[in-house]
Formats: C-alpha cells, sequence, structure tokens
C-alpha cells in the first residue's frame, strides 16, 4: 500500500476475485488454489472500493506481482514488477500527464500495458535487484546489484537512461550494502545518504553526501545489527533499531546534519545481567583457504584451553543472512552453564573458592550458502559446490 502525497487516497494492489462455481479459491479457510491477475488501483478516502481506480493491470503474466511508490514530491509514480529477488523498474509522470483511458473490453493484450497505462520502461529485465531511494531531478538514485553482487548506488538521467549513461555514486566495497538480497539498501535523510554495510556479518551505518561523498561512519555500541530503519528525504532526523547477542533491542535517533546519536528507547528485562559475558568474532579456514566467520559468546572468565563444551549453530542457505539477534534462549542456556552446584559433566568446570562454576560456549557460523557476502558466497554453498 502507497499514499498519495496529500494523504487523500492511496494505491493498493488486488487479485481477481476466484470462481464462484467449483474453484479450489472458495471457502473460508480451505483455500487450496493460487491468487492470480494482480492490479493496481487508487482509493480516496470516503468513497466505496467499487469507485476505485484500476491504475494498472498486466495481463501478459497473470502471475506477476508487483508494487507502486510515489516519487518526486508526488509527481511520478515508480511500479516494481517482480520476478524472485529480482524486478524491472516502470514509471509515469502524474502531475502533467492526464491516466489514459481504460482499455476496450477484448483488447487487454493488443498492446504491451506499458504502453497502455502510459508507463516509461526504465529497467525491462530481471537481472539484478533495484530499489530506489531519492530523486534528484531527472536523475533517481538505485540501489542495486546489478554489475555489483555486493551492491552499489548508481544514478540514472531519465533523459538517458541506457547502461553506459548510468553514474555510479556509491561503488560497490568489500563490503556488502543493504545487508544482502532481502535488505533495503539506504535511505535519504535530510539531504544525505544513510547507506548500511554489512561488514563481516556485522552492520554499520555509513553517512554519505549526494554526490557520493563519504563523510561519516555512525558510531554503535557494540557487534550488532541494524534494522527497522526510517526516514525520509523532508526529516531531519533518522530513527533505527539496533540489537546484539547481549543487548536487547533499543531504538536510536540520528541527525544527519550534526551526526548526533541518541538513545529514544530501551528494552528493560528485570533481573537481565550481561556483564560477565563477551561477544567476539572468529574466522575459520575451510579446507579450499576460504575464511569463514563465526560469532562467539562466552563467559569472561573462559579457560582457552580446548576442554569448555559448546553449542554450534551453522546455516547456509537460500541466500538468507544468520546475523546477530538477541535470542533469549541462547541467553539462557549461558546463564544455567554458569549456575554454581551444577554437574560440569561434558562441560568445562572452573574451580573458585568452594564453588563449581560451569562455563559454555554459543557459536554461530556464517556458511556458505547464505548471503553474507553476495551472489558468490551464496553460489558456494549450492548444488555441488557444498563442502
Amino acid at each position: 500500500m502507497e499514499w498519495s502525497l496529500d494523504d487523500q487516497g492511496f494505491y493498493y494492489n488486488r487479485f481477481a476475485a476466484p470462481s464462484e462455481e467449483g474453484s479450489s479459491m472458495v471457502g473460508a479457510g480451505r483455500s487450496t488454489g493460487m491468487n492470480t491477475a494482480m492490479s493496481l488501483h487508487f482509493h480516496n478516502l470516503g468513497s466505496l472500493q467499487e469507485f476505485d481506480e484500476l491504475v494498472f493491470d498486466y495481463p501478459e503474466d497473470d502471475k506477476a506481482m508487483f508494487s507502486a511508490h510515489v516519487v518526486d514530491e508526488g509527481g511520478c509514480l515508480c511500479l516494481y514488477l517482480r520476478k524472485g529477488k529480482f524486478n524491472q523498474v516502470w514509471y509515469k509522470r502524474t502531475d502533467t500527464t492526464p491516466p489514459p483511458p481504460p482499455p476496450a473490453a477484448g483488447d487487454a493484450t493488443s498492446v504491451d500495458s506499458a504502453a497502455r497505462w502510459g508507463f516509461t520502461k526504465l529497467i525491462d529485465n530481471y537481472d539484478a535487484k533495484w530499489e530506489l531511494i531519492t530523486t534528484e531531478k531527472r536523475e533517481w538514485l538505485f540501489f542495486t546489484n546489478s554489475g555489483a553482487p555486493r551492491y552499489r548506488i548508481v544514478a540514472i538521467d531519465l533523459d538517458n537512461p541506457s547502461p553506459e549513461n548510468w553514474r555510479e555514486v556509491v561503488p560497490e566495497s568489500e563490503h556488502t550494502l543493504g545487508g544482502g538480497d532481502y535488505a533495503h539498501g539506504g535511505h535519504c535523510v535530510d539531504g544525505k545518504l544513510i547507506l548500511k554495510y554489512m561488514n563481516h556479518v556485522k552492520d554499520e551505518l555509513h553517512q554519505y553526501a549526494l554526490d557520493g561523498t563519504f563523510e561519516c561512519k555512525i558510531p554503535l555500541p557494540e557487534l550488532g545489527v541494524i534494522s527497522a530503519i526510517h526516514g525520509e528525504r523532508g526529516h531531519a532526523d533518522l530513527f533505527f533499531r539496533f540489537e546484539s547477542f547481549l543487548t536487547p533491542p533499543v531504538i536510536y535517533r540520528y541527525i544527519p546534519s550534526t551526526q548526533q546519536l541518541k538513545v529514544v528507547l530501551k528494552t528493560e528485562i528485570q533481573g537481565l545481567d550481561t556483564s560477565e559475558y563477551v561477544i567476539e568474532q572468529q574466522f575459520v579456514r575451510s579446507k579450499d583457504g576460504t575464511d569463514v566467520p563465526m560469532f562467539i559468546v562466552r563467559p569472561r572468565e573462559l579457560l582457552f584451553d580446548g576442554m569448555s563444551g559448546a553449542v554450534l549453530f551453522g546455516y547456509g542457505g537460500f541466500n538468507v543472512v544468520k546475523s546477530i539477534t538477541f535470542d533469549p534462549l541462547s541467553l539462557t542456556l549461558l546463564q544455567l552453564l554458569s549456575m554454581d552446584g551444577i554437574e560440569p559433566g561434558f562441560w568445562r568446570a572452573a574451580s573458585t573458592g568452594n564453588k563449581t562454576i560451569v562455563r559454555g560456549i554459543y557459536a554461530i557460523a556464517n556458511i556458505r550458502g547464505g548471503g553474507e557476502y553476495g551472489r558468490d558466497w551464496h553460489a558456494g554453498g549450492c548444488k555441488g559446490e557444498k563442502q
């Protein structure tokens, strides 16, 4: 759903109604069929849905998924047509061009849907992911993995949109911009680009000028992950959520003009004390020479003699990033293993006076197959590449 700039209505998608007789979609809670023939509509507040305007449909592919985004101060409608993780980008002016008349009955497939609904195809293939960050007059800034497996920021001039005219604003780096295929790439706040990077599976926030000049790295309290970033070009500040293995979610406010970071809201858990634990990251060399990152959460007093027991979790698949999260279950495990009087068994015991303290380790390995380092890292854990 996307609101109009004046908040008087919104764009939304809906599917064709199921057939009345014999359809596998008929019957609440008993649907076994597939929703098809998505269409885009505009609803004016206070009106009945039956009067909603049809804005776009795509009969060329009744399984196509798409979404609309109001950009350029409400003067343009941007359309993403998605297939898996990749998408096309179409657009049309809404402030100067009247909407085309609805297609006549029976000729819905006689002409390309872009032309039929007045859209221009900016990206007309499904070769990469494209996400619009902001617009600068006739130049649009995108987050994309086109030509950059770990993503980059590219500017496209609407008057000269061919690839040879694209301008690279922020080049691909050794670290993954955005944090993987399922993440948002960046935000424009108060005339600044705020970009999230995944540096060896740890999140960072960087601030850039709109011309791509690096300005600062936003300080974070510890190794952790950033999510729920919210900010717009006309806003003076940015809000985001931060958490780590040892820190429950915290909401921060960041002001780009002064580069100030402030805590807005902290999650308080009664009795939680993580001061005796530390988070580390180590790299383990695979048999083919590749360094695989691994997070370790352990007590500060751990004896490094190879005798401590450990719970090791490893996941690599579907281009998914196994990132840092605050997990009460793993903390409970560590706390139980550190209680007085428990028989050590498999776990390493450290004796202090008359007390026996059991010490254990919780570890997460970011093995190949995930999206921690882009497409190549994902492909390295697929099919015949598995080790």
